[in-house]
């Protein structure tokens, strides 16, 4: 089956001054923005593989540890695990309104990405997203470094998480990746929560 991956991302911050002390009102408005689009003229595909899960619960003090090399997935009706070779965007969402969510790397085989050393954490606050992103040749992941952790503090959290990223192997120039093909054998996976589910292994979902 062919496949296609197109990737839109965007952010706005925009703010606006008014003067009412006078009864003609100054204004000052101002926004930047940034946004990529692969569907743009001329612009070479960024990921092959978009992994996400919306609206997990993650009870007080609890963790939920994440390998960035087998990401499981419900995907045109069957199950996938996604093997990232690398992390080009990792999102994250607290829709909670008193819990405090941590992110951190995992001890054993950490993915520190983004932080500048093992063990460097970021708290996400109640109501608040965080967008990390390396457009470049994005953030290595390996079997040492490729586990990230979950911590919910203070209180139940409520969260989003997407990562979007590239297979072991992906070419830029031509849109494939060249070891990731969809797998002709069966497995069976344990996703973080627990349930077991018969799918496919597969490196790359663009074909």
């Amino acid at each position: 089956m062919a496949t296609r991956l197109d990737i839109l991302t965007r952010m706005e911050c925009g703010w606006t001054w008014m003067d009412t002390s006078i009864s003609r009102r100054v204004t000052d408005s101002t926004k930047l923005s940034f946004r990529r689009d692969s569907l743009a003229p001329s612009t070479l595909p960024d990921v092959d593989i978009a992994w996400y899960l919306e609206s997990q619960t993650l009870c007080k003090d609890a963790s939920v540890t994440y390998d960035l090399t087998s990401l499981a997935q419900l995907i045109f009706g069957r199950n996938v695990t996604f093997t990232l070779g690398a992390v080009k965007l990792l999102y994250l969402y607290n829709r909670s309104n008193t819990g405090v969510l941590n992110i951190s790397s995992e001890v054993l085989t950490p993915w520190t990405g983004p932080f500048a050393l093992a063990g460097d954490a970021l708290n996400i606050e109640p109501g608040t997203p965080l967008l990390l992103a390396n457009f470049g040749t994005g953030w290595s992941v390996d079997s040492t470094a490729k586990k990230i952790k979950l911590t919910a503090n203070g209180n139940d959290v409520l969260f989003d998480i997407a990562i979007l990223g590239t297979s072991p192997g992906w070419n830029a120039d031509s849109g494939d990746s060249t070891g990731g093909t969809t797998s002709n054998e069966a497995t069976s996976s344990t996703d973080e929560g627990g349930t077991t589910s018969s799918g496919e292994t597969i490196s790359s979902f663009v074909q």
